[in-house]
C-alpha cells in the first residue's frame, strides 16, 4: 500500500493577498509607463483594443484583474511583448527592481 503523501500547507490568505494587488498596481503602473514614453492617450489604446475609453482607465487604475490575453494585447498595441519574472522576494516589486538595476533610469 502506497503511503499517504502529506498536503503541503495551504497559502497564507493575508500574504496571497498582498502579493496580488502588488503585481496589480506593478501591472497597472508599467502600462502607465509605457503610454507615457509613447506618448499615447487612454482613448488612442481604448481604439487599439476595441474598448470604450472608460475601460482602459479601469486598467490604468489597477482596479482590474487582468487576463493574460488583455496584457498581450495591450503590448502589442504598442508593438511589445511582454514576460514574466519570478522573484525569490515575493515582496519586491518588479518595477522597483528594473529602477535599481537602470540606477533609477526608468
Amino acid at each position: 500500500m502506497r503511503k499517504a503523501e502529506k498536503r503541503p500547507p495551504k497559502l497564507d490568505e493575508r500574504r496571497r493577498f498582498s502579493v496580488y494587488m502588488r503585481a496589480r498596481v506593478e501591472v497597472a503602473q508599467e502600462i502607465h509607463n509605457l503610454m507615457l514614453r509613447h506618448k499615447r492617450s487612454g482613448t488612442w489604446l481604448a481604439a487599439r483594443l476595441g474598448v470604450k475609453q472608460p475601460r482602459v482607465s479601469q486598467i490604468r487604475s489597477g482596479d482590474e484583474n487582468l487576463t493574460l490575453e488583455t496584457i498581450s494585447d495591450i503590448a502589442l498595441a504598442f508593438g511589445k511583448g511582454f514576460h514574466i519574472v519570478w522573484d525569490d522576494d515575493p515582496d519586491r516589486m518588479v518595477f522597483q527592481q528594473q529602477a535599481q538595476r537602470s540606477g533609477g533610469r526608468e
